[in-house]
């Protein structure tokens, strides 16, 4: 019996992670859009972004003040369907970057928001939800993309650094 356990854990392991169902993360079409203080509209596929920004949105020691998105209105069909407000570049580079992906593999448009970049970048998600037709934080989406499994839903996360503590994930339905 403990022999068939090890057989089928080693079969569904290759399943699992068969290299012709990975594709690594940074091939894949991300959208990206940097949003500066120049920046008021944008468009992402059938979607319209109204960003206003803040040059005095967080006091900083070293630069005075880190500017941000003070507001970010997202329009459909020039009906307004979500707002987002104080995204701050948190960075201090004087814009902020989002990215455009279906990161939850749900058909639906997500988006990221860059707010940390020292060694390596992380991002905030934001994952669209059908029910509610809003973009809603996803608090516990705290790591980085290596690969992605787009048939079995699967992430698997970038390492940090030397480090080998890569994680692997199953989409579930978040919605």
């Amino acid at each position: 019996m403990l022999k068939n356990r090890f057989y089928f854990f080693l079969l569904l392991t290759s399943i699992t992670y068969s290299q012709d169902r990975w594709v690594n993360f940074a091939d894949e079409n991300e959208i990206n859009i940097k949003i500066t203080k120049d920046t008021n509209k944008f468009k992402v596929n059938d979607l319209e972004f109204v960003a206003v920004w803040n040059s005095k949105m967080t006091p900083n020691e070293k630069y005075g003040y880190l500017g941000g998105i003070k507001n970010l209105k997202i329009f459909y069909k020039e009906q307004q369907m979500d707002e987002h407000v104080n995204l701050p570049d948190n960075i201090g580079l004087g814009y902020v970057i989002m990215k455009f992906y279906d990161y939850n593999f749900d058909g639906f448009l997500d988006f990221t928001i860059q707010v940390d970049c020292g060694g390596s970048c992380y991002s905030h998600y934001y994952l669209y939800d059908i029910k509610q037709q809003k973009f809603i934080y996803q608090k516990d989406w705290n790591f980085r993309i290596q690969k992605i499994n787009k048939k079995e839903k699967l992430i698997l996360t970038q390492p940090d650094g030397m480090l080998d503590n890569r994680e692997l994930f199953r989409v579930e339905k978040i919605n």
